[in-house]
Formats: structure tokens, C-alpha cells, sequence
């Protein structure tokens, strides 16, 4: 099973391009208020599609001189369409606020749901309002970072394991993910996962399997983008790498499932049940519960 190892994600501050006009000056053949939710404020537009495929994406989000957004997830600076609902506080160009009351500012580490999107082929490029608008900031720059949430960064790092424990209580872990010769699943923001593989994939799987096991890895991992590159060996320049924080055995529990004839060739799902499990933690045992786990690529391997 292909593991993801814990790693920094290094990000730098976006450059966009030159744009001298200030946020309430419209240049010459540019339009910068329609379309566009508001002066210069570049949001989804409902019905709009914009064929992003949504990831999980970290970066730091900048507004340059000429009123122009854009986000370096560390790879260079990408013009930034805003979630619908975002809107662009009159006191402050340089902050802004989300439906829910959340503000980012420019310079801030975020986090975002959202996809990463050529120019070429964009709604209203090269003619209309979004051709405008990379006219406007930066000819050079040829994708879109379209945004679906927004948020500041979540720094793992600086948790207790009092906060760590209190973040696998509440968990959700209802996203399964499909690969190896085991059962994986997280939360939906993938800050809290559970792990469960066998040691050697040469080996015999016998089930059910009771925890703690000599032949099986189970564990509770906790940090952030955890799946983000799962079972995958073609990695985007863009995409974050896992930081892991913690990982916490399996010390109780049985796994019960029906292993397939054959490897990797089945149809349909391998589903499994995880009874009474629990998690050894620094400040004790917490447990799960009763778990419906599920892998749709069972005995499949990256490549």
C-alpha cells in the first residue's frame, strides 16, 4: 500500500501581474466590476462551470498593487476566483469575509477546497469578463486557482494532545478511500484518518482480524492533508504533501470482512466492519466504536 509520509508544505507569497490601477479605477477596456461581484472582487458565478475538479490546496493568498488576487500553493502564483458568498469588507481592500463571518487577509497561510484550472477555455476568456480580468493581471499567468472554501490555515502543530483526542471523539470518519490490501478512511477535511493494512502484501489475509495484530498495521492518524496523495503516483506540482502530527495503535477491535478470490479484479467494493475498537492515546484509550469501512480498489497498487 502506498503510504504517505509527513512533510512541510514550503509555500511562497503570490506575484501577480502588473496592474497599476488602484481598487477604484477601471483601465482602459477592462471591466472590472461586472460579472465579477463587485469592484475588481473575482467570485464563482452561480451556474458559471468552471470544469475544476476539486482537491485539497494550501498556499498564501496575496492582493497585489493593482487589486488583483491570487494564491501560491508553492509552485507560483495563480489568479484566484473567490467562493460564492465572498465579499470585499469597503473599510479594508486587503481582507475578506466569507458567508459565514470568516475573514482571510492578503499575506494570510489559507486553506481551500478547489481545483486548479487552465486559462485557455475559461467562461468568458479570451472576450469576456474573465479574459478582462487576466488582461488586467497578468497576461503571463495561465491558471485559475477556483476556489470552493476558504479558510485560514489549520496548523495541526500547535494542538495539545488534549486537542488532538478531543478532534478523534468528534470524528467523522465516513470517506473511504479505495487501494492496497486493507481499509482506509478520514474525515471529509482529512485531519483525522484511520489506517489499517497489511504488514506484507505477500501475505496470507486471514479475517476477521483482532487488534493488536502481529501481520496488520491499525492506527489513528492525525494531522492534515493526510490523503491528499493516497494510493497515487502521479503527483500534481500543486498538490500538498501529508503532515502527520501523531499516530495513535489500534489496541482493540476486530476487523471482519471477506477477503476476494482474486486481487485487484473485483467489481465491487470489499466492504468490512470495524467492532469495538479503541485508540491508545497519551492520555488514554478512546474509543471508536462500530465502523462500516469500505475499498473499492481492494489489492490494487499505485502504477
Amino acid at each position: 500500500m502506498v503510504m504517505t509520509t509527513a512533510a512541510a508544505l514550503i509555500v511562497g507569497v503570490a506575484a501577480c501581474g502588473e496592474g497599476s490601477s488602484s481598487s477604484s479605477t477601471v483601465s482602459a477596456g477592462v471591466d472590472t466590476s461586472s460579472n465579477l461581484g463587485g469592484d475588481r472582487f473575482p467570485v464563482q458565478i452561480s451556474g458559471e462551470d468552471y470544469g475544476h475538479r476539486p482537491v485539497l490546496l494550501t498556499g498564501v493568498l496575496t492582493l497585489q498593487d493593482g487589486g488583483c488576487w491570487a494564491i501560491d500553493v508553492g509552485d507560483g502564483p495563480r489568479l484566484v476566483v473567490f467562493p460564492t458568498g465572498f465579499t470585499k469588507p469597503p473599510d479594508d481592500g486587503a481582507v475578506m469575509r466569507g458567508p459565514d463571518g470568516t475573514t482571510v487577509a492578503s499575506g494570510m497561510a489559507v486553506d481551500a477546497m478547489g481545483g486548479v484550472v487552465p486559462v485557455a477555455g475559461f467562461p468568458g476568456v479570451p472576450d469576456g469578463y474573465w479574459g478582462n480580468y487576466v488582461g488586467f493581471c497578468g497576461p503571463a499567468i495561465r491558471e485559475f486557482a477556483v476556489l470552493d472554501t476558504l479558510e485560514p490555515a489549520f496548523d495541526p502543530q500547535a494542538l495539545s494532545a488534549d486537542d488532538l483526542a478531543a478532534m478523534v471523539e468528534a470524528a467523522d470518519l465516513s470517506r473511504s478511500w479505495g487501494c492496497g490490501i486493507g481499509f482506509a478512511a478520514s474525515t471529509a477535511d482529512q485531519r483525522v484518518a484511520l489506517i489499517i493494512h497489511l504488514k506484507d502484501a505477500s501475505g496470507d489475509v486471514k479475517a476477521p482480524v483482532s487488534f493488536p495484530a502481529d501481520e496488520w498495521i491499525g492506527e489513528i492518524v492525525i494531522g492534515k492533508h493526510l490523503m491528499t496523495q493516497w494510493c497515487d503516483d502521479a503527483i500534481e506540482s500543486w498538490a500538498p504533501e501529508a503532515l502527520v502530527v501523531a499516530r495513535w495503535p489500534l489496541v482493540g477491535g476486530e476487523l471482519d470482512f471477506t477477503p476476494p478470490a482474486e486481487l485487484c479484479t473485483a467489481p465491487t467494493p470489499v466492504t468490512a466492519t470495524l467492532r469495538n475498537a479503541s485508540v491508545e492515546t497519551p492520555n488514554g484509550d478512546i474509543v471508536l466504536g462500530r465502523l462500516s469501512l469500505a475499498n473499492d480498489a481492494y489489492g490494487c497498487f499505485a502504477g
